[in-house]
């Protein structure tokens, strides 16, 4: 099956629980409304049995058999497997019934206990026929088979509890349902459906099949228990039902956990290499579906509640913690799939059996402490304690697959966080909700279904699909040199690859394709630092948009490394360019720092500009391989000509402090009446106002002359006929100004910081001691009044700046992307 079907079946199947879920919760409301308050408690603790024993049914033999016909060799194969699911679940139908009627028999009626085991011997039945569909991935026909059964169930229901049949009636619907994908089941298989002798024999079949109903049956059983001890152990009955009407509407992320889970079932089997990569994709869909709704179930208004809950439901106590463990119940679901797909039973089984011990101790102690709302909050502490221990039943490889999507869960917190004051404004509330929701939930959508297989790597012709998260668009007005280097690299490899560059948004930024390289605006235009949040807070999301076999990550001003490892397992590169997250944490007063340390430390490959960043690099993360890759010059540069002129020019993004204007103009002003020429400032950025007041305080705003932001050919006239090129800097990681300047023949002023000492060496400019403003005038106009020094530095200039090739940098890059995809490839 081609993986473009897979996907689209994957997300009908996920819609279709949706629409499940949305279908069974509006049922449960309706029969809050419709049956006595201790008759709805019957119906919950059933309801609670029944989704145990379809859990175990649909996730059990159902998958063993989908496993089986994805393996399948002959049709003599395919059909010995449809007839070793057809026999076993008729017997654990008969023994889960069994089961189920003396559970009931704690707090129901007779009639309702003969029909909640009538109605779990009918789901195992119909397991079949939804393993069937799984195996053949006819994931399409599955949710709109899931679809009708919810409506049989729905409609069936409600007649019998309208014509008087009370909780059993309201029960009765899930015969209904369940014979309707008997039905559909027998309708699929109708041509391989026939006995096979010795089917039940084949240990093949039957090793995994008491696997999965060992972990899938420990996840029911955690699912249900404390719906069935609380109609047991709570003596008031309102007190019962109003807990699991809580459960009820807090569960939702449980119907979407399992539509995941099934629709990666297959490409999990199938790949297993590529098992984690679908898994985190999943994990992320998950996230963006269900952590809002749980979030703003927490904090729903009590006015809002009592809308759609008859009086005698007060949700106000259990509903916060019901919601945090509804959804944590949907991560043991996704957890559960991925160890039984890859046969990890015992392991899962033993680290299952332990959880649930203790999470029956904290359901009965929560219950004696707290009453039902201790239950509650014991049944929150139970799903926790089990999703821990499956998580570290998985290899640790594995584990991050299933790291926990933090912005989604931060958006979630903050969603609840804005709707919380808007609680007592329920139309306000509402509307906020629907919109964040939906907004987040077709973010969800568009995560679903299997990724497209990753090419073939290893052939040196093969395309690669490159994703470049670029921070800064060479466009937006103020970008520096990191810009400049992403464009003149990626449009290089553009020749060969297909590369995508996600930058900040900015006003008037578009969606481009430009010298072959699309460049994709992420974020919002909130000017500097909103639109530096917004980027960081888009781009996981976004990054799951683009499938690629690379990830490229430029470390972006204030805050570093967003961590993309996080947020996927394609192999990621950094390219650094920048390390000045402690100044800008003394200027923000916040911990940049912390997030750009651990980012170098999370990165496996590091690309820096000099030797001098490149060792600050491996001092900090000695395990990584660190490759000093530097910047280029276009050969336009050496084109450039002209008649040298008297004027010193800046040219650079127009930032105070770190590109050192404030030391600049005062050193200009101190020799001005030796310099024969103006100081021209060239380049755009939010510093120009502070550049002019700084002017025009030291009596030299005559002398100064603002050019704007300059490129190309007007940008290498303008700095081959300046007399002097400044770059008073407090930081650079390469100096690509310098080098430009070089390549067009003029010489450099700098200060002596670690970076430009290796472009601007001697012979081709002067390197005054760092931040001395005096010694820096000084040698302004030392140069301007020895002209023969300046010509011969401006030849020693070209020649060295000849080192600096664009293409010869973009090859080696070229070169380290591809090992580095074929390591993955291989891997």
């Amino acid at each position: 099956m081609s993986t473009t079907a897979t996907a689209r079946g994957a997300r009908v199947l996920t819609i279709a629980s949706l629409v499940v879920g949305v279908v069974n919760y509006a049922f449960s409301l309706v029969l809050t409304h419709v049956l006595p308050i201790a008759q709805f408690a019957v119906v919950g603790a059933g309801q609670a049995l029944l989704l145990t024993a379809g859990t175990v049914a649909s996730t059990s033999v159902s998958w063993v058999l989908a496993q089986a016909l994805l393996e399948a060799r002959s049709r003599a194969d395919r059909r010995a497997a449809l007839w070793f699911s057809v026999c076993t679940n008729l017997v654990l139908g008969a023994a889960g019934g069994l089961v189920t009627y003396l559970l009931g028999t704690r707090f129901a009626s007779g009639p309702a206990c003969l029909v909640l085991a009538a109605g779990v011997f009918l789901v195992f039945c119909s397991a079949t026929g939804v393993g069937l569909l799984q195996g053949e991935e006819r994931l399409g026909l599955l949710g709109a088979g899931r679809i009708g059964e919810v409506l049989a169930k729905v409609v069936v229901g409600l007649v019998l509890v309208v014509a008087g049949a009370g909780a059993a009636g309201a029960l009765g619907g899930f015969l209904a349902g369940s014979l309707l994908l008997v039905a559909v089941g027998v309708v699929v298989a109708r041509g391989d459906l026939r006995p096979v002798r010795g089917v039940l024999r084949l240990r093949r079949l039957w090793a995994p099949a008491v696997g999965v109903v060992g972990v899938q049956g420990l996840v029911a059983v955690l699912t249900s228990t404390d719906l069935v001890l609380v109609a047991v152990l709570a003596d008031d009955a309102a007190q019962a039902s109003t807990y699991q009407a809580a459960v009820i509407v807090s569960r939702v992320p449980l119907f979407v956990a399992t539509a995941l889970s099934a629709s990666v079932f297959a490409v999990v089997v199938r790949d297993p290499a590529g098992s984690a990569r679908v898994l985190r994709r999943t994990s992320v869909a998950y996230a963006l579906l269900c952590a809002p709704y749980a979030a703003a179930l927490t904090v729903a208004p009590s006015s809002l509640l009592g809308v759609v809950l008859p009086a005698g439901y007060a949700l106000s106590g259990v509903l916060p913690w019901t919601s945090a463990a509804g959804l944590v119940l949907g991560w043991v679901v996704l957890l559960a799939t991925h160890v039984q797909a890859r046969a990890l039973y015992r392991r899962s089984v033993l680290a299952q059996t332990a959880a649930l011990a203790g999470h029956v101790v904290a359901l009965v102690a929560g219950y004696l402490l707290g009453g039902v709302p201790g239950l509650a909050a014991g049944a929150l502490a139970g799903f926790v304690l089990t999703a821990l221990a499956l998580f570290l039943a998985v290899p640790r490889t594995w584990r991050p697959a299933f790291a926990l999507p933090l912005p989604v869960l931060a958006g979630s917190v903050l969603l609840a966080a804005a709707l919380l004051p808007l609680r007592p404004h329920p139309v306000a509330w509402v509307l906020l909700a629907l919109v964040v929701g939906a907004g987040l939930a077709l973010l969800g959508l568009r995560a679903v279904g299997a990724p497209t297989a990753a090419p073939d790597v290893t052939d040196p012709a093969r395309r690669l699909r490159i994703l470049h998260l670029g921070f800064e668009d060479p466009r937006k007005p103020g970008s520096g040199g990191g810009a400049v280097r992403t464009r003149e690299i990626d449009e290089r490899l553009a020749r060969d690859h297909d590369v995508t560059v996600l930058v900040s948004s900015y006003p008037g930024a578009v969606e481009r394709v430009e010298n072959g390289v699309r460049w994709v605006p992420v974020g919002l235009p909130l000017g500097y630092f909103g639109g530096i949040v917004s980027y960081f807070l888009a781009v996981p999301f976004a990054l799951r948009r683009y499938e690629a076999d690379l990830v490229v990550e430029d470390f972006g001003a204030p805050v570093g490394s967003f961590l993309p490892q996080l947020w996927t397992t394609t192999p990621v590169v950094a390219v650094v360019q920048w390390l000045g997250a402690e100044e800008k944490a003394r200027q923000y007063h916040l911990p940049f720092h912390w997030v750009q340390n651990l980012g170098v430390r999370r990165h496996r490959t590091l690309i820096a500009m000099s030797e001098d960043l490149g060792d600050r690099l491996r001092d900090m993360n000695p395990a990584a391989e660190v490759v000093v890759l530097p910047n280029g010059v276009v050969r336009d540069a050496f084109d450039a000509r002209g008649v040298r002129g008297d004027d010193v020019v800046f040219l650079g993004r127009l930032e105070v402090e770190q590109k050192g204007l404030d030391l600049l103009l005062p050193a200009f002003a101190a020799v001005a009446d030796r310099l024969p020429g103006r100081l021209v400032v060239a380049g755009d950025g939010a510093g120009r106002p502070a550049v002019a007041a700084l002017a025009a305080s030291l009596g030299i705003a005559d002398r100064v002359v603002f050019a704007g932001r300059v490129e190309g050919e007007a940008k290498y006239a303008l700095l081959a006929t300046a007399l002097l090129v400044a770059m008073p800097s407090r930081q650079e990681t390469f100096g690509i100004v310098a080098a430009e300047s070089l390549a067009c023949g003029t010489p450099v002023v700098a200060f002596e910081i670690p970076s430009l000492r290796e472009v601007v060496v001697p012979g081709t400019g002067v390197l005054v001691p760092a931040f001395d403003v005096d010694a820096y005038g000084e040698a302004l106009a030392a140069l301007a009044g020895d002209p023969a020094t300046v010509e011969a530095m401006g030849r020693a200039g070209r020649d060295h700046a000849r080192g600096y090739d664009w293409d010869d940098v973009a090859r080696r890059q070229d070169d380290l992307y591809r090992r580095l995809a074929t390591v993955r490839a291989g891997a």
